[in-house]
């Protein structure tokens, strides 16, 4: 049983690993998750509350030889201390808690945080999915295209062409007035505002419609930022476009901001006429949302 139990931790460690550096969106949730359910299953079929402990050291060497073989960023050297500081103490506690309970218990209970999940995962899947499909809109007053990757270039990728282009189509059909472009500097310059905005007016948007927001890196700067300069602007009503399986995160965020806005998805991307890059990517989404609706619950509850 001890044999099998660490075999069970050892593949469980290098999953977390893999998804440390590949894993679904955001790496840092499954992270945890790994985590939390391999240290309570070596230690339940070990008997051995350590055995999380000896194996953290395990992934925490791991990662980083993962890192330097793929040459991925890592976390900042704090980070990363703290990181592996917080790992060490968190399957300490959650193997001193797994030797408590018969293997039966674990395993029954392991069944059923598996089945829970995958409910939700599914749920939510379905959620996301039926957001990104077309829908009657209304009039607005402004559009705001989310920014996507810039390549090698200045080009724009496949989803932000299909991005602005969509956006484009809502100025042409009548039912905006301003289009504004949201984005700042990721891996490769300029800025994805920058890179949208000039595709924008090659697909016939007229310069003077087009805003540029070149500040924002995640989906809240992108609200929160392009709010601001639509309050400045008179703009009361929004068209959000970006990929389906971001439109219902995106719509929610806008929520909480306060920002009255419809949605309109990029169905030309190939991040959705792709099957299999349209379910990995809902997939992924499923995990941001989970992170969206805690995130956000804690803020609730703190305030």
């Amino acid at each position: 049983m001890k044999f099998w139990g660490y075999i069970t931790a050892i593949a469980g460690w290098l999953s977390a690993a893999v998804i440390f550096r590949y894993g679904l969106y955001p790496p840092q949730l499954l992270f945890w998750l790994v985590l939390f359910v391999t240290a309570f299953v070596a230690s339940g079929l070990t008997g051995d509350k350590w055995a999380g402990f000896k194996l953290a050291g395990f992934v925490w060497v791991l990662v980083p030889l993962t890192g330097l073989v793929f040459s991925v960023n890592l976390l900042e050297p704090g980070q990363f201390a703290l990181s592996m500081i917080a790992t060490v103490i968190t399957v300490f506690f959650t193997g001193f808690f797994a030797t408590k309970f018969k293997i039966s218990s674990i395993l029954k209970g392991f069944a059923l945080l598996i089945l829970v999940f995958s409910l939700l995962l599914g749920s939510l899947y379905y959620q996301i999915k039926e957001a990104g499909t077309t829908a009657s809109l209304a009039k607005a007053d402004g559009a705001i295209i989310l920014g996507a990757a810039v390549w090698e270039g200045g080009r724009p990728s496949p989803s932000m062409y299909a991005r602005v282009k969509e956006g484009v189509k809502l100025y042409e059909a009548g039912l905006v007035n301003r289009i504004i472009v949201t984005g700042g500097l990721g891996r490769i310059p300029p800025t994805e505002a920058e890179v949208m905005g000039r595709l924008a007016q090659e697909l016939g948007a007229p310069q003077e419609i087009i805003i540029m927001e070149t500040q924002a890196t995640t989906t809240e700067e992108n609200i929160m930022f392009s709010k601001a300069i639509g309050e400045s602007l008179g703009l009361t009503t929004y068209i959000v476009v970006t990929d389906a399986f971001h439109l219902k995160r995106a719509l929610l965020i806008a929520e909480v901001f306060g920002l009255q806005a419809q949605g309109v998805p990029a169905l030309e991307s190939p991040l959705y006429t792709n099957k299999w890059l349209r379910f990995k990517y809902t997939l992924r989404e499923a995990f941001a949302l989970v992170q969206h609706y805690v995130k956000y619950l804690v803020n609730i509850n703190l305030t």
